[in-house]
């Protein structure tokens, strides 16, 4: 490669040959994005090369992105390089800002999102404005092929089955394997769409909810009456390799929170619930709307 021959580099490179190059560009800025999605040793690798710049005062800026609730999830052995880095946590959406991307839009293409479509969208994005531009374009696009400017309740459904195409089979197999069972009974397709529910209407920032908010609308789909021990091992299980750790759990025995480890998965357990009757898209709507 080019770069190697230009800087005489070696094509293993070391932490020493990358900070060795690093000095000879003053005022550099390296933007690593997605870094949540590297190895283990490459994170390793990053924190040796952050210590090695610091070291030597490198004049140098490496800028880390990713998806983490803190730096340690991003960045292994934090503690040791922590006086070299600044973190800037860009938390999750608040209702009102995600709605100001649905009302931008309207602005700039002359459309109108039904109060029914609005709040369907900002409550399945959970906070992340990535899920509010992709369900908000296709909807806009669905209402488009009905020759209309106003984004109704419909379009929003059609929408998610779009933006689920995108990533169908991984999110087809991950849903497949959280709610396999042999027992015809067993309620895991119910629960993992009560954590939908209660995910979609969390208030929390990080999309956090707890087991008591999972018992409100679990109540509605099954129509009785139900206690969290009812489900309580479900949400266990569901944070289990066996049922493809679809939640994430943080906090202590008896005040767990939980929330979904890929957020597209909320729309697709929404639709597969429609779609096999196990709910109305009405019913949905109005679970979604009584949270707020």
């Amino acid at each position: 490669m080019p770069i190697l021959k230009a800087f005489s580099l070696p094509p293993e490179l070391g932490v020493d040959d990358v900070r060795r190059v690093l000095a000879k560009i003053p005022g550099s800025v390296f933007i690593i994005d997605e870094f949540d999605r590297a190895a283990p040793d490459t994170s390793l690798a990053l924190t040796d090369l952050i210590k090695a710049l610091s070291d030597f005062a490198v004049d140098s800026t490496v800028v880390v992105v990713g998806v983490a609730d803190t730096v340690d999830q991003l960045i292994s052995d934090h503690a040791s390089v922590s006086r070299a880095m600044v973190q800037v946590l860009l938390p999750r959406m608040e209702v009102t800002e995600l709605d100001e991307i649905l009302i931008n839009a309207e602005n700039s293409l002359k459309v109108r999102f039904s109060d029914e479509s609005r709040s369907l969208i900002i409550h399945i994005s959970q906070g992340l404005p990535h899920y509010t531009h992709l369900i908000g374009l296709h909807a806009v696009r669905k209402a488009a092929d009905r020759r209309t400017t106003g984004i109704e309740r419909q379009d929003v459904f059609s929408a998610l089955k779009e933006a689920v195409k995108e990533a169908q089979q991984t999110v087809t197999e991950k849903h497949s394997k959280a709610t396999r069972s042999a027992h015809k009974d067993a309620l895991y397709r119910h629960v993992l769409l009560a954590c939908g529910i209660a995910a979609a209407t969390s208030r929390d920032a990080l999309g956090y909810f707890n087991p008591a908010s999972v018992a409100v609308p679990l109540k509605q789909i099954l129509a009785r009456q139900v206690e969290i021990a009812t489900f309580n091992n479900h949400l266990a299980e569901f944070c289990e390799d066996k049922r493809g750790s679809v939640l994430e759990r943080t906090g202590q025995a008896r005040a767990y929170l939980y929330r979904f480890h890929d957020p597209l998965l909320v729309p697709f357990v929404f639709m597969d619930a429609v779609a096999t009757n196990l709910i109305t898209d009405g019913q949905l709507t109005e679970m979604l709307d009584s949270a707020f």
